[in-house]
């Protein structure tokens, strides 16, 4: 087993999933004239806030083009996930690998709806974000109480 199975396997049964909120969202409809798909980028993002609870912001940046490569649309969202944990605080490197691991699997389908349903009321052909997308990338980390600080 790898550390981060490891870490993600130890934290899943100490955090708990106490809210998760689509925190903002930004839709730009594009100038291109023909509407068909092309190509999709996206950026998937997480920012994590250690304290308690432990907040995990997941940030996705979706840019559509058509198949001439001019912008269709745009849409960015900020989804923030509250967990809280029972023991000792989590490490930093185990909530970072919890982050790689069992988060993507509680956030994506709302992140996955949420696109599938912006793009639609755009009048774009409905994009549904892979089940299994590129694993996100951990950006940065924000102490918001410092190790060893009463937590109370």
């Amino acid at each position: 087993m790898t550390d981060v199975e490891e870490d993600t396997a130890a934290l899943l049964g100490r955090l708990e999933l106490q809210a998760l909120i689509l925190d903002e969202c930004r839709v730009k409809r594009g100038r291109a004239e023909d509407a068909t798909p092309g190509d999709v980028q996206t950026d998937l993002s997480v920012a994590i806030a250690h304290g308690d609870p432990i907040v995990f912001t997941v940030r996705t940046l979706n840019a559509f083009h058509n198949q001439a490569d001019d912008m269709i649309a745009e849409i960015e969202a900020s989804f923030s996930a509250s967990y809280t944990y029972t023991g000792d605080r989590p490490t930093e490197r185990a909530v970072q690998n919890y982050a790689r691991e069992a988060l993507m699997i509680q956030v994506l389908p709302f992140v996955r709806e949420f696109l599938a349903s912006m793009t639609n009321r755009l009048g774009l052909t409905p994009f549904y974000l892979p089940l299994f997308g590129p694993a996100a990338e951990v950006l940065r980390t924000a102490q918001q109480v410092p190790p060893g600080a009463d937590r109370g």
